[in-house]
Protein backbone atom coordinates (compact mmCIF):
# COMPACT_ATOMS: atom_id res chain seq x y z
CA UNK A 1 0.00 0.00 0.00
CA UNK A 2 1.40 3.36 -0.49
CA UNK A 3 1.46 6.02 2.30
CA UNK A 4 -1.93 7.63 0.74
CA UNK A 5 -3.65 4.64 0.49
CA UNK A 6 -2.70 3.80 4.42
CA UNK A 7 -3.61 7.06 5.52
CA UNK A 8 -6.96 6.83 3.53
CA UNK A 9 -7.61 3.29 5.17
CA UNK A 10 -6.93 4.64 9.03
CA UNK A 11 -8.72 8.21 8.47
CA UNK A 12 -12.37 5.72 7.46
CA UNK A 13 -11.95 4.59 11.03
CA UNK A 14 -14.37 7.92 12.08
CA UNK A 15 -15.60 8.93 8.89
CA UNK A 16 -16.91 12.50 9.97
CA UNK A 17 -14.48 13.18 12.53
CA UNK A 18 -11.39 13.04 9.95
CA UNK A 19 -13.41 13.99 6.86
CA UNK A 20 -10.86 17.02 6.78
CA UNK A 21 -8.03 15.34 6.40
CA UNK A 22 -9.71 12.40 3.29
CA UNK A 23 -10.85 15.03 1.60
CA UNK A 24 -7.74 17.03 1.67
CA UNK A 25 -6.21 13.73 0.08
CA UNK A 26 -9.44 13.22 -2.26
CA UNK A 27 -8.96 16.87 -3.65
CA UNK A 28 -5.25 16.87 -3.80
CA UNK A 29 -5.24 19.44 -1.76
CA UNK A 30 -2.38 18.26 0.57
CA UNK A 31 0.07 14.87 1.17
CA UNK A 32 0.23 11.82 3.21
CA UNK A 33 3.98 12.41 5.04
CA UNK A 34 3.47 9.34 7.51
CA UNK A 35 1.04 6.90 7.91
CA UNK A 36 0.10 3.42 9.28
CA UNK A 37 -2.02 1.66 11.34
CA UNK A 38 -1.12 4.05 14.68
CA UNK A 39 -1.49 7.38 12.63
CA UNK A 40 -1.58 9.50 9.93
CA UNK A 41 0.04 12.95 9.37
CA UNK A 42 -0.78 15.34 6.37
CA UNK A 43 0.38 18.34 4.81
CA UNK A 44 -1.55 21.04 3.32
CA UNK A 45 -0.12 21.90 -0.11
CA UNK A 46 1.38 25.59 -0.08
CA UNK A 47 0.14 26.06 3.61
CA UNK A 48 1.96 25.69 6.78
CA UNK A 49 -0.13 23.76 7.62
CA UNK A 50 -0.63 20.40 9.09
CA UNK A 51 -3.09 17.41 9.78
CA UNK A 52 -2.80 14.51 12.84
CA UNK A 53 -4.66 11.90 13.39
CA UNK A 54 -3.48 9.23 15.81
CA UNK A 55 -4.91 6.19 17.90
CA UNK A 56 -2.83 6.81 20.89
CA UNK A 57 -0.11 9.05 22.58
CA UNK A 58 2.37 7.44 21.17
CA UNK A 59 1.45 7.26 17.50
CA UNK A 60 0.76 11.06 17.98
CA UNK A 61 4.03 11.35 19.56
CA UNK A 62 5.98 9.69 16.42
CA UNK A 63 4.46 12.07 14.33
CA UNK A 64 4.58 15.45 16.41
CA UNK A 65 8.36 14.76 15.99
CA UNK A 66 8.42 14.97 12.11
CA UNK A 67 6.84 18.90 12.19
CA UNK A 68 9.02 21.54 11.30
CA UNK A 69 10.62 23.82 14.18
CA UNK A 70 9.35 26.73 12.52
CA UNK A 71 5.87 28.05 13.34
CA UNK A 72 2.75 26.06 11.85
CA UNK A 73 -0.70 25.46 11.52
CA UNK A 74 -1.59 21.83 13.34
CA UNK A 75 -5.11 20.15 12.83
CA UNK A 76 -5.37 17.27 15.68
CA UNK A 77 -7.89 15.33 17.20
CA UNK A 78 -8.29 13.33 19.05
CA UNK A 79 -7.72 13.61 23.67
CA UNK A 80 -4.88 11.45 23.23
CA UNK A 81 -2.88 13.33 20.57
CA UNK A 82 -4.47 16.82 21.30
CA UNK A 83 -2.96 16.14 24.83
CA UNK A 84 0.52 15.15 23.36
CA UNK A 85 0.71 18.45 21.29
CA UNK A 86 0.11 20.61 23.97
CA UNK A 87 3.58 19.39 25.39
CA UNK A 88 5.68 18.93 22.79
CA UNK A 89 4.72 22.45 21.47
CA UNK A 90 3.60 24.19 24.73
CA UNK A 91 2.37 28.00 24.74
CA UNK A 92 -0.51 28.02 22.69
CA UNK A 93 -3.79 27.37 23.85
CA UNK A 94 -5.63 25.25 21.21
CA UNK A 95 -9.01 26.75 19.60
CA UNK A 96 -11.29 23.72 19.87
CA UNK A 97 -14.03 23.29 16.73
CA UNK A 98 -16.99 21.30 15.86
CA UNK A 99 -16.62 19.45 12.78
CA UNK A 100 -19.98 19.46 10.49
CA UNK A 101 -20.27 17.39 7.21
CA UNK A 102 -22.94 16.69 4.83
CA UNK A 103 -24.09 13.35 4.49
CA UNK A 104 -27.24 14.12 2.77
CA UNK A 105 -28.26 14.70 -1.09
CA UNK A 106 -28.34 18.02 -2.67
CA UNK A 107 -30.49 20.93 -0.93
CA UNK A 108 -32.52 23.22 -2.98
CA UNK A 109 -29.85 26.33 -3.04
CA UNK A 110 -32.83 28.84 -3.89
CA UNK A 111 -33.37 31.97 -2.09
CA UNK A 112 -33.77 35.72 -1.54
CA UNK A 113 -30.60 36.47 -2.99
CA UNK A 114 -28.91 36.17 -5.88
CA UNK A 115 -25.32 34.71 -5.42
CA UNK A 116 -22.23 34.67 -7.63
CA UNK A 117 -18.43 33.93 -7.92
CA UNK A 118 -16.06 36.62 -6.49
CA UNK A 119 -12.81 38.04 -7.79
CA UNK A 120 -10.16 39.15 -6.36
CA UNK A 121 -11.18 43.00 -6.42
CA UNK A 122 -13.05 41.95 -3.43
CA UNK A 123 -10.62 40.61 -1.10
CA UNK A 124 -10.79 44.04 0.82
CA UNK A 125 -13.87 44.56 1.03
CA UNK A 126 -14.36 41.08 2.33
CA UNK A 127 -11.78 41.15 4.79
CA UNK A 128 -13.04 44.65 6.61
CA UNK A 129 -15.76 42.42 6.93
CA UNK A 130 -15.90 39.23 7.86
CA UNK A 131 -15.52 38.83 11.70
CA UNK A 132 -12.55 36.44 12.14
CA UNK A 133 -10.09 38.61 9.93
CA UNK A 134 -7.98 36.37 7.93
CA UNK A 135 -5.65 38.99 6.18
CA UNK A 136 -6.65 40.64 2.20
CA UNK A 137 -4.01 37.99 1.38
CA UNK A 138 -5.50 35.04 2.26
CA UNK A 139 -8.86 35.76 0.80
CA UNK A 140 -6.92 37.22 -2.54
CA UNK A 141 -6.03 33.71 -2.66
CA UNK A 142 -9.37 32.13 -1.68
CA UNK A 143 -10.69 33.97 -4.48
CA UNK A 144 -8.16 33.21 -7.33
CA UNK A 145 -8.57 29.38 -6.66
CA UNK A 146 -12.22 30.28 -7.58
CA UNK A 147 -13.85 29.42 -4.10
CA UNK A 148 -15.14 32.68 -2.68
CA UNK A 149 -18.63 33.52 -3.48
CA UNK A 150 -21.01 36.45 -2.34
CA UNK A 151 -24.84 36.95 -2.29
CA UNK A 152 -26.48 40.17 -3.70
CA UNK A 153 -30.04 41.52 -2.85
CA UNK A 154 -30.68 44.24 -4.96
CA UNK A 155 -27.36 44.90 -6.51
CA UNK A 156 -26.18 45.05 -2.99
CA UNK A 157 -23.57 42.93 -1.27
CA UNK A 158 -25.14 41.43 1.45
CA UNK A 159 -22.89 38.67 2.61
CA UNK A 160 -20.65 36.28 1.01
CA UNK A 161 -19.00 32.47 2.05
CA UNK A 162 -15.59 30.65 0.76
CA UNK A 163 -13.99 27.70 0.49
CA UNK A 164 -10.86 27.45 2.41
CA UNK A 165 -7.17 26.15 1.16
CA UNK A 166 -7.40 22.77 3.01
CA UNK A 167 -10.98 22.74 1.69
CA UNK A 168 -13.37 23.62 4.59
CA UNK A 169 -15.94 25.58 4.01
CA UNK A 170 -16.07 28.54 5.68
CA UNK A 171 -15.88 32.55 5.34
CA UNK A 172 -19.02 33.01 5.83
CA UNK A 173 -20.79 36.57 7.24
CA UNK A 174 -24.15 37.90 6.36
CA UNK A 175 -23.89 41.66 6.54
CA UNK A 176 -25.82 43.64 9.19
CA UNK A 177 -28.76 44.92 6.96
CA UNK A 178 -29.52 41.88 5.51
CA UNK A 179 -29.40 39.35 8.73
CA UNK A 180 -32.60 36.73 9.34
CA UNK A 181 -33.11 36.65 5.92
CA UNK A 182 -32.49 33.39 5.80
CA UNK A 183 -29.41 34.75 2.98
CA UNK A 184 -26.64 32.81 5.75
CA UNK A 185 -28.39 29.11 5.05
CA UNK A 186 -29.07 29.81 1.44
CA UNK A 187 -24.98 30.76 1.15
CA UNK A 188 -24.45 27.45 2.48
CA UNK A 189 -26.83 25.67 0.48
CA UNK A 190 -25.06 27.06 -2.67
CA UNK A 191 -21.94 26.49 -1.75
CA UNK A 192 -22.94 22.77 -0.65
CA UNK A 193 -24.36 22.18 -4.06
CA UNK A 194 -21.05 23.73 -5.99
CA UNK A 195 -18.97 20.85 -3.32
CA UNK A 196 -21.23 17.92 -4.67
CA UNK A 197 -21.01 18.84 -8.19
CA UNK A 198 -17.50 18.62 -8.01
CA UNK A 199 -17.29 15.28 -6.50
CA UNK A 200 -16.91 16.64 -3.04
CA UNK A 201 -18.09 15.99 0.47
CA UNK A 202 -19.14 19.26 1.84
CA UNK A 203 -17.86 20.32 5.46
CA UNK A 204 -16.69 22.74 8.06
CA UNK A 205 -15.86 24.11 11.33
CA UNK A 206 -17.18 25.93 14.26
CA UNK A 207 -15.49 27.40 17.17
CA UNK A 208 -16.75 25.96 19.78
CA UNK A 209 -19.25 28.67 21.95
CA UNK A 210 -20.20 29.86 18.40
CA UNK A 211 -24.20 29.33 19.14
CA UNK A 212 -25.48 30.88 15.85
CA UNK A 213 -23.30 28.84 13.38
CA UNK A 214 -24.35 25.95 15.21
CA UNK A 215 -27.90 26.77 15.16
CA UNK A 216 -27.58 27.59 10.92
CA UNK A 217 -25.73 23.90 10.74
CA UNK A 218 -28.58 21.99 12.27
CA UNK A 219 -31.21 24.27 10.35
CA UNK A 220 -29.34 23.66 6.78
CA UNK A 221 -28.64 19.75 8.42
CA UNK A 222 -25.92 18.99 8.34
CA UNK A 223 -24.23 16.15 10.61
CA UNK A 224 -22.29 16.77 13.27
CA UNK A 225 -18.87 14.67 14.27
CA UNK A 226 -18.34 12.45 17.13
CA UNK A 227 -15.24 14.16 18.16
CA UNK A 228 -14.11 18.04 18.20
CA UNK A 229 -11.02 18.47 16.40
CA UNK A 230 -8.53 21.32 17.59
CA UNK A 231 -6.30 24.05 16.00
CA UNK A 232 -2.79 24.55 17.08
CA UNK A 233 -0.37 27.35 16.36
CA UNK A 234 2.87 25.86 16.92
CA UNK A 235 6.17 27.25 16.59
Amino acid sequence: MTDRERALAFLARDPLTNIDMTECLRRGLGSAEDAGGDGVLLRVRDEDTWMLAAADAAGAEARIALLPEKDCAVVCRGAAACAALARARPGFAPRPCLQIVWTRSAPDPSGPAEIRRLGAEWADFVNAHYSLGLGAEYIRGVAGAGNLYGAFVGGEAAGFIGVHAEGSMGILEVLGPFKRRGIGAQLERFLICRQLEAGFVPYGQIICGNVPSVRLAEKVGFSFAPELISWFLCG
